[in-house]
């Protein structure tokens, strides 16, 4: 079920590098307003999830955090002569959406995706801004830990440490990190994860037999080994997140969990999954002070509800996927997500409008109603929305930074076609994500929306022009800015030759970085080249790569100060023991 990380990842991107995440949240709220903004969106239907201020117009945004929230009368009052002003003409902001329980980037490959970089666009275009990654081993670990530091993480990732898979025992192989550790601007340790038993119909482990198969399922752990390991994780202050599907498994996680918090509510143990689950289980989660951790996309009227029918009588049925009694309840502090790319049918991710749909509908296909008792679950759109934003904040503690539009939070913002409210519940995920942000800067510009994104710190993937010297017929140029990291561009000739970009428009460049592709290792040169977009333009030379270079390899430079009026970059490469190819290009936007 998991896939070896791939040691090489190739993609192209143009994109402004996230801001670095502050420890804190900024506590002087009125002193932070004496501060320009950087950016105000207006003009907006604002949801912030928050419930001082429910709604509003525009919003603030000085770095990586948000500034003011308000009217626009309010909120543009603060604009000052560096202040970026976009109207978003009616369209909708939200807080960026949070999936709680994924595995987008460690398990792309299962879903056709051979690139962390391309999971991680795939990711953002759905609207998420968060990923909690429930199964990081060491592998995963490193890879997360070296695209943080490269600036090509883009997305929040919260890794969760597997202490087993199935039989497999790991152990407690992260002794060097500590819980909560920031290994990079995006990149955080925050629990270890206990998968207690299997899942699906058959899999998951019940206190009662299957009453098609005859059998309790699969079950991991016996009481005592559990007991005493789940006491040593939390004595050592991790959070714990316990895949556990079926009621047995769920009574048998409770146990442990009991025994270890001896009365401590501060921990925030989470229950991933918790398909089947008693009422007198529930009661103990409240008193416990742990979360059900479920999937929106999961139990639908797709494929799961037939097994579960055959599975269990009338009255078991009741115990089922039970969203909306979860989701309800204030005490259990529910939280949602996806799991992508797992549910009930083929693997693939699911972006979070498709997870509001099948949440508030229980519709897995089109036109497929669900059954009465799964109607029962259905989650309001207002519930849905909390589980993927507040709900899924506090989940990793992270509700005074994320979850909600406020001052003093990080500026992790969605902009979407349509308010949620006024659409269909079974047309929710027609509704587009235009815009993302991540800490300010923004990593989505929808097409059809270029528009409004004129101005911002960044260069759209699919606005830039490519062309170059000459392009080998199985690496076209265009696949240099396609967003997917398994392709490359080529020339498919010696040096020299070069690589052009139109940007569109002119901006300030502060960084680029050239990923190399390339065989042999060998002396390589190249030059940037740079010029303005007006027809008596001539280029400039803004920098020169000299040196010993090797497939894989990475050439950064940073212009200081920025260099301003560039509309076309030219990377011309002079001497190379290879053919000339390119696997990243990425630019820093002032």
């Amino acid at each position: 079920m998991r896939t070896a990380v791939p040691s090489v990842t190739t993609f192209l991107l143009i994109a402004v590098l996230a801001a670095p995440v502050e420890a804190v949240r900024t506590q002087d709220v009125s002193a932070a307003i004496a501060v320009e903004p950087d950016l105000i969106l207006h003009d907006a239907v604002v949801l912030t999830m928050d419930p001082a201020l429910p709604n509003a117009s525009a919003v603030a945004v000085a770095g990586d955090r948000i500034l003011e929230v308000g009217s626009d009368a309010d909120v543009l009052a603060l604009a000052g002569g560096g202040t970026k002003i976009v109207d978003l003409n009616g369209l909708t902001l939200l807080p960026g959406f949070i999936d709680s329980h994924a595995h987008w980037i460690g398990d792309r490959g299962l879903y056709g995706v051979p690139s962390a970089h391309r999971a991680i666009q795939l990711a953002l275009e759905g609207g998420w801004t968060s990923l909690n990654e429930q199964f990081v081993n060491q592998d995963r670990l490193d890879e997360l830990q070296s695209l943080d530091a490269e600036g090509d993480l883009r997305v929040r990732v919260n890794g969760y440490l597997p202490v087993n898979y199935a039989d497999q025992r790991f152990g407690m192989w992260f002794k060097d990190h500590v819980p909560g550790q920031q290994l990079g601007p995006l990149f955080r340790l925050a629990g270890v994860k206990f998968f207690i038993d299997g899942c699906g119909p058959s899999g998951m482990y019940l206190s009662e037999p299957n009453r098609d198969t005859g059998e309790l399922g699969e079950v991991y752990w016996t009481r005592p080994e559990l007991t005493r390991l789940v006491d040593k994780v939390h004595r050592a202050g991790w959070q714990i997140s316990a895949h556990a599907c079926g009621d047995g498994a769920v009574d048998r996680i409770l146990w442990a969990l009991r025994q270890a918090l001896d009365g401590d509510r501060t921990a925030r143990p989470r229950i991933e999954h918790a398909i089947v689950v008693r009422d007198d289980q529930l009661k103990r989660m409240r008193r416990l002070g742990i979360s059900p951790s479920f999937q929106l996309t999961f139990c639908d009227s797709a494929r799961w509800f037939r097994d579960m029918r055959r599975a269990f009588d009338r009255d078991r049925l009741g115990f089922v996927c039970r969203w909306r009694d979860m989701a309800g309840d204030p005490r259990l502090h529910a939280i949602g997500s996806t799991d992508s790319p797992y549910g009930e049918g083929p693997l693939h991710p699911t972006s979070a409008m498709q997870a509001l749909l099948e949440g508030t509908t229980r519709i897995g296909k089109p036109g497929q109603e669900p059954p009465p008792w799964l109607r029962r679950q259905r989650l309001t759109l207002e519930q849905a929305l909390r589980l993927l934003t507040t709900s899924g904040a506090r989940g990793i503690f992270a509700e005074d930074q994320l979850g909600a539009i406020a001052p003093g939070m990080l500026a992790d913002l969605v902009v979407l076609s349509e308010d949620p409210r006024t659409v269909p519940l079974d047309r929710l995920d027609r509704i587009e994500v235009a815009m993302v942000f991540v800490g300010g800067a923004l990593q989505v510009c929808a097409p059809g929306y270029e528009s409004i994104c004129p101005g911002l710190p960044f260069v759209s993937l699919g606005r830039i022009r490519v062309r170059a010297s000459n392009t080998l017929g199985s690496n076209p140029v265009r696949w240099a800015v396609d967003g997917d990291a398994s392709t490359w561009w080529s020339a498919g000739l010696s040096a020299p030759q070069w690589f052009e970009l139109d940007l569109r428009e002119e901006v300030s460049l502060g960084r680029i970085k050239l990923r190399v592709a390339q065989s042999p290792a060998g002396q390589t040169t190249h030059l940037v080249w740079g010029k303005g977009g007006d027809p008596g333009d001539q280029y400039t030379l803004l920098h020169t790569f000299s040196g010993v270079t090797a497939d894989l390899d990475t050439l950064r430079h940073r212009f200081s100060p920025e260099v301003g009026g560039i509309r076309y970059l030219m990377i011309e490469t002079t001497e190379s023991p290879s053919w000339i190819a390119w696997r990243e290009i990425t630019l820093e936007t002032a």
